[in-house]
């Protein structure tokens, strides 16, 4: 088949191929509009709306066809009267095709596309003909696919007939039908939600049919493969999710019995001495032996009886195929691969986490995004509340917009929402260096404000380190507040000494709380209690793989050499490399 330059002719391909490779041998359509019962009172209607020379290709048997409209419909009456069933069906199917057949024309070309898509292995009934033929097809279930139209009203059915009929054959027990309902009262952009709503009020589990929009036929039929794949695999998929479902929650009892079987000798060394030596946080280790006891015993049971692996063959068989035409990644996609490089500001802030490699801060002021980049051992708080060694200041990059070739990029995709085109970037020659407690600020808020009351008590849920950190931090800043507070004018002082506090304040007071890239910080007395702020918040966390990738691009940023200038230069020809 020549394909090039014929979209209808590709997409018909990849139909051809997908039901090749997934084993399906014929494709049921039930519509009262494609397929038409062929009565002779319904046809003589349509007869008239066709021009003679495809009257004649259709029904050879008339011979000349009469110039007279009433001696024309004496003749193709004659016929239709004389032919036998199937005969009277052909006749039926080839009028109903016709652009100038009468009905509804959207619904006649999504008849005619869908004929060409699927080619011969498409057998069209009207709901009559589907009653009469139900059992006899359903013998061959296993290599079939049976679409329905939804609205069957023109046929005298009901205008949700479609749903009703998938929901009699699904209810069936011993044959396991692949079912789509094949519409023009849902839009591409609304399948999904609207085959959620009717599995939801019909009954029905959502692993056993799929909506198709007509607008795939009828209109760019280049999601069309796509589909029917999804069609077939729906219900494969249902039992791989299933299994694998089954296997995960037994994997989740496994590990609390494993956890359960730690001794107390056990849990000494690794919840209380590991933590305390490390400063890391006692639920995180015992979440840790959780992870691996569960990981050990999910995998082993993935590979048992190869259960997973024979659910998986149907699905694997469509792979490679032309079917997916750039479908746009679907919103929950984006949304859980988002979630899987980043963490939220609430998941993060909410809990106090400890300041972490790939923490992503905004500036108040503007809204720009930084990056911290300081290597994970050196940002990790030890049991007596301090960093070791303790770090003047730890560099933070720039967030921009990611250009194609540039270099000293760190791409970080998926990392907008799926409505934000832009594509952002590390810019890993940016680079800002801050002190540490303005993002310490950050953790203990709660919020994410680089924020501290510092006659406030600590926040419960803190943990230990954190707590003795704060300490540190509130002696420090309180150090400066005082400073600060040298140059803020009495009430009761003289004219001149408020005019060189102002005159000094201004000068020099905002390099006291002074924060490269953030801005100055502020010292706020209110009620005889002193708050500190800075003007940047923690509003993300890259996840810890890429962190590590990104520290390693860092790294190799700041190793790149720098040669002497060139004092001449070689033909292109003669260049080495």
């Amino acid at each position: 088949m020549e394909t090039k330059g014929n979209p209808m002719a590709a997409v018909s391909l990849a139909v051809q191929d997908l039901l090749r490779a997934l084993k399906i041998e014929t494709v049921i359509c039930v519509d009262d509009e494609f397929g038409g019962d062929a009565t002779v009172e319904g046809l003589m209607a349509i007869q008239s709306d066709i021009a003679p020379e495809r009257l004649q290709t259709i029904m050879p048997e008339i011979g000349s066809i009469p110039q007279d409209s009433e001696v024309r419909r004496d003749a193709v009456e004659k016929i239709l009267s004389a032919a036998p069933k199937e005969r009277l069906g052909a006749i039926s199917r080839a009028l109903r095709d016709q652009p100038n057949a009468g009905g509804n024309s959207q619904e006649l070309a999504a008849m005619s596309a869908l004929r060409e898509l699927i080619g011969p292995s498409l057998v069209a009934l009207s709901p009559t003909e589907w009653t009469r033929r139900e059992e006899e097809l359903l013998k061959n279930a296993n290599t079939t696919l049976f679409l329905f139209d939804q609205d069957l009203s023109k046929g005298g059915g009901a205008s949700d007939g479609g749903i009703k009929l998938i929901v009699g054959l699904l209810a069936r027990k011993e044959v396991a039908p692949l079912c789509g309902l094949l519409t023009h009262t849902v839009r591409r952009d609304k399948e999904e939600s609207h085959w959620r709503e009717l599995a939801r009020s019909h009954g029905l589990s959502t692993d056993r049919f799929v909506v198709l929009s007509k607008d795939w036929v009828g209109g760019d039929p280049t999601g069309f493969p796509r589909m029917l794949k999804l069609l077939v695999l729906n219900p494969h998929f249902g039992r791989f999710r299933k299994r694998a479902v089954e296997i995960l929650q037994a994997a989740t009892e496994h590990a609390a019995e494993r956890v359960e079987t730690l001794s107390v000798y056990d849990l000494d060394h690794m919840i209380c001495q590991v933590p305390l030596n490390e400063g890391s946080w006692e639920p995180d280790t015992l979440f840790r032996l959780y992870g691996i006891f569960h990981r050990t015993e999910a995998r082993k049971r993935s590979f048992e009886k190869n259960e997973l692996e024979e659910l998986l063959q149907v699905v694997r068989a469509s792979r490679g195929l032309a079917t997916e035409f750039n479908i746009a990644v679907s919103e929950a996609a984006w949304e859980i691969q988002r979630q899987e490089l980043y963490d939220e500001a609430e998941q993060i802030n909410s809990y106090r986490l400890p300041v972490e490699t790939g923490d992503i801060f905004r500036k108040t002021a503007g809204g720009k995004l930084f990056v911290l980049l300081a290597q994970p051992c050196d940002l990790m708080v030890r049991s007596d509340g301090k960093r070791s060694p303790e770090p003047q200041m730890v560099p933070l990059a720039e967030i921009s917009s990611f250009q194609e070739g540039r270099e000293n990029l760190f791409e970080l995709p998926f990392f907008g929402p799926q409505s934000d085109k832009r594509r952002y970037a590390v810019n890993l020659k940016r680079i800002h260096y801050v002190p540490p407690r303005v993002l310490d600020m950050c953790a203990l808020s709660g919020t994410g404000e680089s924020a501290i009351g510092l006659d406030d008590s600590c926040p419960s849920g803190v943990r230990p380190s954190w707590r003795l950190l704060r300490e540190h931090l509130v002696k420090d800043l309180r150090n400066l507040a005082t400073k600060y507070s040298l140059l803020r004018v009495v009430g009761n002082e003289a004219a001149d000494v408020r005019k060189v506090k102002t005159d000094i304040a201004g000068q020099i007071g905002p390099y006291l709380l002074k924060t490269e890239p953030f801005g100055s910080g502020e010292v706020k007395v209110e009620k005889g209690r002193t708050y500190v702020t800075f003007p940047c918040a923690r509003t993300a966390r890259v996840s810890r793989e890429r962190s590590i990738a990104l520290l390693l691009s860092f790294a190799s940023c700041l190793s790149r050499v720098g040669f002497e200038p060139s004092l001449a230069f070689l033909p292109k020809e003669d260049q080495p490399f």
